[in-house]
């Protein structure tokens, strides 16, 4: 894998991705927190597919990953690598249909450190020298204007109040040592209003 020879100048990953935001397969992986160093942009990808199996997916994933050459640490420290990545359905499992899953075969990504303010270029050996440009450019584009007020509405399904008896029910059991570990998420629905967007949901 190589790195651009420099650090290149800081850019909110946010407004670099602002350009993106209705590219097909297009990724933003956002770091948030006091662990949240990293950030990471994955676009333009050499391969895609959509799928409707999370076993399915990860085959693929690994014949894709079996004829890349191998690759190196990043200079940079960044847990993020070229290669494969994309978004499975919450409950996607081997052999279980659900979600559509979305996975793409990527050359290059941009990874950006909130700590030291810097943004690096990774990519893979061989990769099409025509790509780079494209998300070079990203952090060189207008800030985008601020998100318009939503004129959709989006809320949690259930009542807070389950949520809450369903989280104690959890340490309780984890008391009683049937387990160590749970994640316990609530499920929200709304509607985006006519002038909304996805990404300005997310922003």
């Amino acid at each position: 894998m190589a790195l651009a020879p420099e650090p290149l100048p800081w850019r909110d990953p946010l407004d670099a991705f602002h350009a993106l935001r209705d590219a097909p397969f297009a990724l933003l992986l956002m770091g948030q927190g006091a662990a949240g160093r990293w950030s990471a942009i994955y676009a333009h990808p050499r391969e895609q597919r959509l799928l409707r199996d999370a076993g399915e997916a990860f085959a693929l994933a690994r014949t894709w990953l079996s004829d890349a050459p191998p690759e190196a640490p990043s200079p940079s420290g960044s847990p993020f690598r070229t290669g494969v990545a994309g978004v499975l359905g919450y409950d996607a499992g081997p052999g279980l249909p659900g979600d559509v899953t979305g996975i793409g075969l990527y050359d290059r990504v941009l990874v950006f450190d909130h700590q030291d303010r810097t943004v690096g270029l990774l990519e893979s050996p061989g990769a099409d020298p025509g790509g780079r440009d494209a998300l070079l450019a990203l952090l060189d584009a207008p800030a985008p204007a601020a998100p318009a007020p939503a004129e959709g509405d989006v809320a949690d399904v259930e009542p807070r109040a389950n949520f809450g008896r369903k989280v104690e029910a959890v340490r309780a059991r984890i008391a009683c040592g049937e387990f160590y570990q749970a994640n316990i998420s609530r499920r929200f629905e709304g509607r985006l209003g006519p002038g909304d967007h996805p990404f300005d949901l997310f922003r």
